[in-house]
């Protein structure tokens, strides 16, 4: 060894420069190691002979007597004078030579034998190639990196690969497979023999792992569930197939943490995913009678979740699930809705002539609590969907929208629906909600709301609503004022303001006649009583209330040129009086007297017992009749009253025809009124109650020629509200085509009601016509805003 040293020290000081001391550290340079010596010819051979017969040492078990430094150095010096190539290539032959008795050794044995020689036979190698490695340190650090060579462990493994694994591949495959698919099978099996069978599979590389051991696995593993998914499917019981399904892929997660690779878990699971559940979901999810519809009807939550993970994993899977739940909830709501409508059909029927009146009476209230079971079942097949959809399906958004979807069709395809969710307020709002803490009514108003959301008449809900409120107020018959100012703001909330300012404008007037009603009985202070009457009057505002409460929807303005009946003289006074009070406290005002709205309590007496009769003010009207007269026909009764024909029979048919109401008998007695009738006064009556209410009889529903009246009124007040929608968008867009602004009015006008194309399209027409927008010359299909 030469080890030259080389001093960098300061050049001379020059004399005639100032002295300055500048003390600069020494610097040393170390040059490479050398070796001179003249190389033997035989120099390489003799040392490849050690290392050769070290090898065989090696891979024989008996190395513990080598020189690890030695067989380090002689390597050394073949690579550093250029006998790297043949160092390596006799390293390599003997590898390949040591394989080919491992392969005729374990080529004896077959299946589990097969694989626990050949894991034998692979540790050995492995540990073997760590040692022949560490000592070729300096070959790969040189050499091969020179040479472009695989390393010495990388040559071992890729020679056991080539010599032992592709001979020997299909046979360790077989082997391997026969164990996992033995495990699937529930057979008992060598779980770390086969933890060490995958592992050596690992341990030769990702790429061969993949190529060589998980691709095979991956096959198999499809075939093995495409029978079980067969197997399984004969027995038609979706509930045990999913629950199946699950358990396999829990199964095939714990086999990858207990013998195979972590990569090969999103793969394995999606495999056994695709074969179980994916090819057959639209057949698991339609399965009859097990299937997603009967866990639906029967609320099989459980089920239903697991279906929903499983499919949540699948594409278009929840897709599916959301086109049967929508499907399934359209038609259980469909069949609610059609059992409720036969069964008010069937009520309303009523008994024939001659029949017993009770049956009768039954059929009426059975007629009337159809719209309330109606809306009823409904709103409990909403609750159970509601919930299903949250805790089922996670809320999904979807799942909800297919849910909404489904109710809205239902609801707005049922007949008159808007009126019967009114008459399902009305009912609970009368007596419905009594005793019911305050959170329990916030319930049952929300639940409503539930469902008014679906409807797209929403116009037509407020004029039923309005109609059957009116009622309520003008009777004092509401258990919660509370509860009715709730369920308006509810309906704001909802709606607008607008939705809401008749309503609203309703209970005003009711606050404010209780004022004006105790400024009139102030004035006459102790003569209260007028005739004998004791007058209670409610003034009203012409437009906000409807003409006709218990049994229309139209509005106070049409009654302005209705038939007013006869009033009884008591009654004629009363009024007068009340009028000259208040126009004399308001001029400028009219007031029209509605009848039809007006209550009254008349004392009766018969069977030497004395009642008081809570009647509406046609029966009154009636009824004051027969004080002067103890037999009347029915035109007689219409001459004296002027009542209309259709108002009288309802009102004859109250008094005369209702077991346990008749004060009034009728010759002949049947549930019709018809010409020739001859009515009296029922000297017989009984009943245990002092005090008696006789309602008006009236369907509880509107039919379907009613009906289709209050659609035609409901048309006429929606075509102005379309223009201005239609004005309002065009006097802030200035120019707009023609779908773009039938959409915008749609949108602005759905919180109310569905404003259909052809609507549109006429009220566009009138507004060009009276010169507020024009066609543009260059484009008919734009429409321009004449300012």
């Amino acid at each position: 060894m030469h080890l030259r040293l080389a001093l960098n020290t300061p050049a001379p000081l020059a004399m005639n420069r100032p002295f300055r001391h500048t003390a600069r550290p020494l610097q040393f340079k170390i040059e490479p190691f050398r070796i001179r010596q003249e190389t033997d010819p035989q120099y390489a051979e003799k040392m490849w002979t050690v290392i050769d017969k070290a090898i065989d040492d090696i891979f024989g078990h008996s190395a513990s007597g080598l020189s690890y430094e030695e067989l380090y150095r002689n390597a050394y010096y073949m690579v550093l004078h250029k006998f790297g190539d043949k160092l390596y290539a006799g390293v390599e032959g003997k590898v390949r030579h040591r394989l080919a008795g491992v392969l005729a050794s374990v080529s004896a044995e077959d299946g589990a034998g097969l694989l626990r020689a050949t894991i034998k036979h692979w540790e050995e190698h492995v540990k073997a190639m760590q040692t022949i490695r560490d000592i070729l340190m300096y070959m790969d650090r040189t050499y091969v990196v020179q040479a472009g060579r695989p390393a010495v462990f990388a040559l071992g493994v890729s020679l056991w690969r080539e010599g032992v694994v592709q001979p020997l591949h299909k046979r360790l495959i077989d082997a391997t497979l026969s164990m996992i698919q033995a495990d699937r099978r529930g057979d008992a099996i060598d779980r770390p023999l086969l933890r060490s069978a995958v592992r050596v599979w690992a341990d030769l590389g990702a790429h061969v792992y993949t190529e060589d051991f998980e691709d095979p696995l991956i096959e198999a593993t499809a075939a093995f569930y495409r029978d079980e998914a067969e197997a399984l499917l004969g027995e038609r019981d979706c509930g045990a197939y999913l629950r199946r399904a699950e358990e396999r892929l829990t199964q095939e997660q714990a086999r990858v943490q207990e013998y195979l690779d972590p990569s090969t878990e999103g793969r394995l699971l999606r495999t056994v995913q695709a074969e179980l559940v994916n090819a057959r979901m639209a057949e698991l999810v339609g399965m009859e009678n097990t299937g997603m519809a009967a866990m639906l009807s029967a609320s099989r939550a459980e089920d239903l979740q697991r279906m929903f993970r499983l499919l949540s994993r699948a594409q278009d899977g929840l897709r599916l699930m959301r086109t049967v739940l929508g499907r399934h909830v359209t038609a259980e709501g469909t069949a609610a809705a059609a059992a409720g409508a036969a069964a008010a059909g069937a009520a309303g029927s009523g008994a024939g002539d001659g029949e017993d009146a009770r049956r009768e009476q039954i059929a009426q209230a059975q007629q009337q609590r159809a719209p309330a079971e109606l809306v009823q079942a409904l709103l409990d097949l909403r609750i159970k969907y509601d919930g299903l959809v949250a805790t089922v399906f996670n809320g999904d958004r979807q799942f909800r929208s297919a849910l909404n979807a489904a109710f809205e069709k239902v609801l707005n395809a049922a007949s008159g629906f808007a009126e019967a969710l009114s008459l399902y307020i009305d009912a609970k709002l009368r007596k419905g909600i009594k005793g019911m803490s305050d959170e329990e009514v916030e319930g049952v108003l929300e639940g409503v709301l539930r469902l008014f959301r679906h409807l797209q008449d929403k116009d037509l809900f407020e004029r039923y609503y309005r109609s059957h409120l009116a009622k309520r107020l003008l009777s004092g018959r509401t258990v919660s004022d509370d509860a009715e100012r709730s369920m308006l703001q509810k309906l704001k909330a909802e709606c607008g303001y607008q939705y809401t300012s008749k309503l609203e404008s309703m209970f005003l007037d009711v606050r404010t006649s209780a004022d004006t009603l105790r400024a009139f009985r102030a004035q006459r202070g102790d003569a209260a009583r007028i005739h004998g009457v004791d007058l209670t009057v409610q003034v009203l505002t012409l437009g906000s209330w409807p003409s006709r409460p218990e049994g229309g929807a139209g509005d106070a303005a049409a009654a302005a040129d209705a038939v007013q009946p006869w009033l009884p003289v008591e009654a004629q006074a009363c009024c007068k009086e009340f009028a000259d009070f208040y126009l004399g406290a308001h001029s400028g005002r009219k007031l029209q007297w509605q009848l039809a709205l007006g209550t009254a309590d008349v004392r009766f007496e018969a069977n030497g017992k004395r009642y008081d009769l809570a009647v509406s003010t046609h029966q009154m009207c009636v009824l004051m009749l027969f004080n002067d007269r103890e037999r009347m026909t029915l035109a007689e009764i219409r001459e004296a009253t002027g009542m209309e024909a259709g108002d009288l029979e309802r009102c004859l048919q109250s008094l005369a025809c209702v077991k346990g109401r008749n004060v009034l008998r009728k010759e002949p007695m049947s549930k019709d009124v018809r010409e020739g009738d001859v009515f009296s006064v029922n000297d017989k009556f009984e009943s245990k109650l002092k005090r008696v209410r006789i309602g008006m009889v009236a369907a509880q529903r509107e039919g379907e020629r009613e009906r289709q009246q209050t659609l035609e009124v409901l048309d006429q007040h929606r075509k102005p509200l379309v223009e201005a929608a239609v004005m309002r968008v065009m006097k802030g867009r200035r120019r707009m085509e023609h779908s773009a602004l039938v959409a915008e009015v749609a949108r602005q006008l759905a919180p109310r009601f569905v404003a259909q194309p052809a609507r549109i399209k006429q009220c566009l027409e009138s507004l060009i016509e009276r010169e507020y927008i024009e066609r543009d010359d260059g484009d008919r299909s734009v429409y321009t805003y004449i300012s």
